[in-house]
């Protein structure tokens, strides 16, 4: 029961709050002055350059040839162990973690924002899931800096929860994946890898992009490195 008030008060009372503020401005105040909330409500959870900056440096340094800058740059980004990557592997981590990257902070913000926008309540659905995302990235980064042997009921609340608020927007990215690039190899990396993890939303949309682009992804994850427990770090990461 705690577990579920934590979680609601961290993902569902700023949702709530979003949702009451545009309903509020636009009765109140007009639909032009709630047009300003909403889009600088979007603007505070799409975040396209806290990905895009990390990526292009990343791609830049291998263009250059200098891979030691390269493994430094992604293990800074990732907090993972990149000291014996090859060069090869890291252009594939990066590609990875730049395309989760732009689901979860643009792709998967723009469909719960237009759900939410069809119902009335303004871009509610983009606080919701960007906040559903944080919860889940903290509370398990949480579990593994004090090296509990079971998640808490947080925890495992807070990834149950955000498998059910990415279901849809993971299946409508990798759709879109599949709809500019090589629709066949893209849905049928898309089927392979559903019948094997059906529940793996990043894996999905991974499966679908590397058949869309005719690209090899996939393969050992990085090794973490855990800040201290009292430095929490928000860093994307796939298990």
């Amino acid at each position: 029961v705690h577990a579920r008030i934590a979680w609601a008060l961290a993902v569902l009372l700023p949702a709530a709050v979003a949702a009451g503020v545009h309903v509020l401005l636009a009765r109140q105040l007009g639909a032009g002055v709630a047009l300003v909330w909403d889009a600088l409500l979007i603007y505070g959870c799409i975040g396209w350059r806290s990905f895009n900056q990390h990526f292009m440096a990343i791609r830049n340094a291998l263009a250059e040839g200098d891979e030691p800058l390269a493994r430094q740059l992604l293990g800074h980004w990732q907090g993972v162990e990149t000291a014996r990557v090859p060069a090869t592997e890291i252009a594939r981590h990066a590609i990875e973690y730049a395309v989760l990257s732009a689901h979860r902070h643009v792709f998967g913000v723009i469909a719960w924002c237009c759900a939410t926008a069809m119902l009335g309540l303004g871009p509610a659905g983009a606080v919701l899931y960007r906040n559903a995302e944080l919860a889940m990235r903290y509370f398990r980064l949480r579990h593994e800096q004090l090296a509990l042997g079971d998640r808490s009921h947080l925890a495992s609340l807070a990834e149950h929860a955000w498998q059910v608020v990415d279901w849809v927007p993971a299946r409508m990215t990798a759709l879109s994946f599949a709809m500019v690039g090589n629709f066949v190899e893209a849905v049928g990396c898309w089927r392979t890898h559903a019948e094997t993890a059906p529940m793996d939303s990043d894996g999905l949309v991974l499966a679908a992009m590397a058949g869309a682009a005719n690209l090899r992804l996939g393969g050992a994850a990085l090794v973490r490195q855990l800040p201290t427990p009292g430095e929490p770090s928000f860093s994307d990461t796939r298990n």
